[in-house]
């Protein structure tokens, strides 16, 4: 699994989706849904669900992502397992 500073993370975002983040995409790795930002905010959820929850399946990424997730380092205490980009 790949391990990123959460700066590395979001350049990554960046580059892959651009600079808006509710255009950014996730896909869960229990039922390969993938869901934006954008369509969390509709569900009326906060945007950090979009790499955390499947609204679809309902899985967490706290549950583990199979090894198709990334883990982001928030600090050097504290690690988070989250959804990978679509």
């Amino acid at each position: 699994m790949e391990k990123f500073t959460i700066v590395e993370w979001e350049s990554k975002g960046v580059l892959l989706f651009g600079k808006e983040k509710r255009n950014w995409n996730f896909q869960c790795p229990n039922c390969f849904q993938v869901q934006s930002v954008e369509d969390i905010l509709k569900d009326g959820f906060p945007p950090n669900l979009a790499y955390t929850y499947c609204r679809n399946c309902n899985y967490r990424a706290e549950k583990g992502t199979f090894g198709k997730g990334k883990l982001i380092s928030l600090d050097p205490a504290q690690e988070v397992e989250i959804f990978d980009f679509a």
